[in-house]
């Protein structure tokens, strides 16, 4: 297992491990045309991120036997009244379903975390749908917490899906 920066030629692995992500991990909660739609986004979406040179967020990738196996997207919190400066954000992190459990997501975390901290974050937030159970047990065993009250919506056609966030303190090397 290796953990690095994404690279341009990472984009169609990248957005594979994405949509492959997704497909699973959002089955029972969204609405199979969302998840559909989004997931024909997402090459061009990581093609763009990729060579975009003035995006703030930052990605990694997990390669296991040359195979993307998952990513994380992160940086400055995009939340109303934070300060960027100081606060951190794990925008994304999903990993290929058939490497659930194989350790890819707590390494992609390990390698985020100490990237947030040299970048001289105090702390890093992360949303995830309500209904995210598997994400949500994840994210606690990892060290975050519940912010109670901390809720936004996913909206698709009319429908709105609740995101939770989750916070985490950022200890000092």
């Amino acid at each position: 297992m290796t953990i690095r920066a994404g690279e341009l030629s990472d984009a169609t692995g990248l957005a594979a491990a994405h949509v492959a992500s997704w497909e699973e991990a959002y089955r029972e909660i969204l609405p199979a045309d969302a998840i559909e739609e989004w997931n024909q986004k997402r090459p061009a979406q990581w093609d763009a991120y990729l060579r975009d040179p003035t995006n703030p967020a930052k990605n990694l990738v997990c390669e296991v036997d040359g195979e993307i196996a998952g990513f994380t997207r992160y940086g400055h919190c995009r939340d109303d009244g934070i300060d960027p400066k100081v606060n951190g954000e794990l925008h994304a992190i999903y990993v290929t379903p058939r490497f659930w459990g194989r350790g890819c997501g707590y390494a992609l975390w390990q390698a985020t975390l100490e990237r947030l901290r040299d970048a001289g974050y105090a702390d890093v937030a992360v949303w995830t749908l309500q209904q995210n159970v598997r994400a949500r047990c994840f994210y606690e065993r990892i060290g975050f917490a519940l912010q109670p009250g901390r809720v936004k919506f996913f909206e698709r056609n009319g429908e709105r899906f609740p995101e939770v966030r989750y916070w985490q303190a950022i200890e000092l090397a």
